[in-house]
C-alpha cells in the first residue's frame, strides 16, 4: 500500500491593519506588504512630491450623493477607497519596514533620539524616489551624525547609491588606505568585485611609491652652499633614518603613510646635520613640494574618476548590518 504523501503545511497570509498608521480618520488605504495603512492624502500630497491628489468624478466613484466629491490619489494599483481596494505599493521600489520609516518621519518628525542607520537609509531611499525634501534634508543630517560609526566599504556603496557626496571621497581614501587582508567579507560584498580591483591597483601603486621614497629622498637645490656634497649626503642620511625607516614599517597599518602623514614628519624633521647656512631648510621645503609626497590626494582623484566612469552604481540589496564586520 502506498504511503500517503504528507501535506505542505498552509501558511496563512492575513493582511492586518497597521498598529500606528491606520487613523480612523484617514483619507485613503493603502497596503504595503501585509499590512494596511490608512493615511490623510492631502498631508501626503503636501509632503511628498509624486502624491497627487486630484478629484474623484461621480462616474468613477459610483455614487452622485456625496455633498463633497472624494479623491483619488494618483500613486499604485487600486484607488485606496476602502480597505477591500487599497493602494497597493510595488514591493520593488519599497518595502514595508521604508514606508513605516517615511511615514514616521512625516507624522512624527524629528525627535532627539538616535536614529538607526537602517532608518536613516529607508528615509533617505523613498524621499529620493519620491520627492520628499523634508525626509532628504533630515536623513543626510542625520547620517553626518553616525558617519565615523558607519565602515568605510559601506559608507562607500551608500554614498554612491543614495548620492551621498560628504561620504564619497573620505570613504574611499579611508578603503584605498587600510590593508588589503584587512577588508572584511562584508567589506567585499559592500564593495562589489569592479571597485575592489580599482581599490587593489591603486593600493599597489600606493605601496611603489611609498617604498621608493623611504630610499630616494626628494632632491634638494645647491642653494649656492659651498659643501653641497656634503649636505646631499647628511640629507639622504637624516631622510633615511627619520623617514624612509618609517616609511619601511612591515606592518602596513603602523607605516607611516603619504599625505598629510608624511608633511607632519617633514616638518619637525631635525636637520641640523647638514653644515651649509639655509640648506636643511630648503631640503625641508623640496620634500614637502615633492610630487610622491602629495600622491596619496592624487590616487584618490584617478580612482574616483574611474571608479565614477568604469563601475556602474549597483542598486541591488545590500546589507546594513555592519555589527559582523567590526
Amino acid at each position: 500500500m502506498a504511503e500517503k504523501e504528507e501535506e505542505a503545511p498552509t501558511i496563512l497570509t492575513t493582511i492586518t491593519k497597521h498598529e500606528d498608521f491606520y487613523f480612523i480618520n484617514g483619507t485613503h488605504i493603502f497596503q504595503a506588504g501585509m499590512k494596511l495603512y490608512r493615511l490623510h492624502a492631502e498631508l501626503l500630497a503636501t509632503r511628498i512630491g509624486i502624491f497627487d491628489v486630484v478629484p474623484l468624478s461621480d462616474r468613477e466613484d459610483g455614487s452622485g450623493d456625496d455633498k463633497q466629491p472624494r479623491k483619488k490619489l494618483q500613486i499604485g494599483a487600486g484607488d485606496g477607497l476602502s480597505d477591500e481596494r487599497p493602494i497597493i505599493m510595488d514591493m520593488n521600489m519599497v518595502t514595508s519596514e521604508e514606508f513605516n520609516a517615511l511615514l514616521d518621519h512625516i507624522y512624527h518628525g524629528e525627535r532627539a533620539i538616535d536614529y538607526s542607520l537602517t532608518y536613516l537609509v529607508a528615509v533617505l531611499k523613498l524621499s529620493q524616489q519620491w520627492d520628499c525634501p523634508s525626509g532628504e534634508t533630515f536623513a543626510l543630517r542625520r547620517l553626518k551624525k553616525i558617519e565615523r560609526s558607519v565602515p568605510a566599504a559601506l559608507r562607500l556603496r551608500l554614498a554612491r547609491v543614495y548620492r551621498i557626496e560628504d561620504w564619497l571621497k573620505p570613504a574611499l581614501r579611508s578603503v584605498i588606505f587600510t590593508p588589503l587582508k584587512l577588508l572584511s567579507k562584508e567589506d567585499l560584498g559592500w564593495l562589489g568585485y569592479d571597485t575592489y580591483q580599482i581599490i587593489a591597483r591603486v593600493r599597489e601603486q600606493y605601496e611603489v611609491l611609498r617604498k621608493r621614497l623611504a630610499f630616494i629622498p626628494p632632491i634638494i637645490s645647491e642653494h649656492l652652499c659651498p659643501n653641497h656634497d656634503v649636505c646631499e649626503k647628511a640629507w639622504k642620511r637624516i631622510w633615511i633614518l627619520q623617514v624612509g625607516e618609517r616609511l619601511q614599517e612591515p606592518i602596513l597599518i603602523c607605516a607611516l603613510g603619504l599625505g598629510w602623514e608624511i608633511r607632519d614628519v617633514i616638518e619637525k624633521l631635525d636637520v641640523s646635520g647638514m653644515p651649509g647656512q639655509g640648506c636643511g631648510l630648503s631640503a625641508k621645503s623640496s620634500a614637502m613640494n615633492c610630487p610622491g609626497i602629495k600622491a596619496d590626494d592624487d590616487l584618490v582623484d584617478q580612482a574616483l574618476e574611474l571608479l565614477e566612469k568604469t563601475v556602474p552604481v549597483d542598486r541591488s540589496y545590500f546589507t546594513l548590518d555592519y555589527t559582523k564586520s567590526k
